[in-house]
C-alpha cells in the first residue's frame, strides 16, 4: 500500500482509520457503562438520572449532524483530533461533575464528539481508498467500531485499576486521558491533513 498521503488507495490510511474509529467508540463505551455509577458517587441522581444524562448525549449526536458540515469547514484538516480533545474533555468534566447542569453539558460534548468521529472516518476512507475497495476498508471500520465498543470494559478497567482506581469516575477520567493522548498523536502526525494533501494532489493530476 502507499504511505499516508501518497496515491489514495486502500492500505495503511483504511486501517488507521479503523483504528481511531475503535479509539473513539473505546472512549465513548465507558461513558454509558458508568454514567449511573459516576452519577451516584457525584450525589448527583440514580439510574433514572442517568437515562435522562445518556439521551442528553444522544441529542449532541444529533445536533452534531445537523450542523457538522458548516462547522467542518474551519476545522477540516484536524476535525479528529478535533472530536477526539472534545471526547477526553468532555469525559473528565463528567468524570469530576460537581452538579447536574456540568454533568449534562458533558454528556452533550461527549455525544457530538462522538459524531464527529463517525463522520470523519468514513470520510478519510472514502478519499483514501480505491473506489472498488472501498466496501472492504468500510468492513474494516465497521469491525474497529464494534471492537472499540467490545474491549472498552476490560482495557478501561484494566488501566483505571493500575492508576486510579475502578470507580465510574475513574474509568471516566480514564477513557478521557486516552481520548487527549489520541488527539496528540493526530496533530503530532498531521494524520488527517496529509490523507486530505494526498488525496487532493491526486485530483488535480486528473
Amino acid at each position: 500500500s502507499e504511505p499516508i498521503g501518497g496515491k489514495p488507495r486502500f492500505g495503511s490510511t483504511a486501517i488507521i482509520a479503523a483504528l481511531i474509529i475503535l479509539v473513539f467508540n473505546c472512549v465513548y463505551s465507558a461513558f454509558p457503562n458508568n454514567a449511573a455509577l459516576v452519577l451516584q458517587q457525584n450525589g448527583l441522581g440514580d439510574a433514572s438520572m442517568a437515562g435522562i444524562v445518556n439521551a442528553v448525549g444522544t441529542l449532541g449526536g444529533l445536533v452534531a449532524g445537523l450542523v457538522l458540515g458548516k462547522l467542518l469547514k474551519y476545522f477540516q484538516r484536524v476535525s479528529l483530533a478535533v472530536g477526539v480533545a472534545l471526547m477526553g474533555i468532555a469525559m473528565l468534566a463528567f468524570a469530576f461533575a460537581g452538579n447536574i447542569v456540568v454533568a449534562f453539558i458533558a454528556a452533550f460534548g461527549i455525544g457530538f464528539a462522538l459524531s464527529i468521529g463517525f463522520a470523519q472516518c468514513p470520510f478519510i476512507i472514502s478519499i483514501s481508498a480505491a473506489p472498488a475497495l472501498i466496501p472492504t476498508a468500510m468492513a474494516m471500520y465497521s469491525i474497529g467500531s464494534s471492537l472499540g465498543g467490545t474491549v472498552s470494559p476490560t482495557l478501561i478497567n484494566a488501566i483505571a485499576g493500575a492508576t486510579i482506581g475502578t470507580t465510574g469516575s475513574g474509568c471516566c477520567a480514564v477513557a478521557g486521558a486516552i481520548a487527549l493522548i489520541a488527539c496528540v498523536v493526530l496533530l503530532a502526525t498531521r494524520f488527517q491533513a496529509r490523507v486530505i494533501d494526498g488525496a487532493m494532489t491526486l485530483e488535480g493530476e486528473r
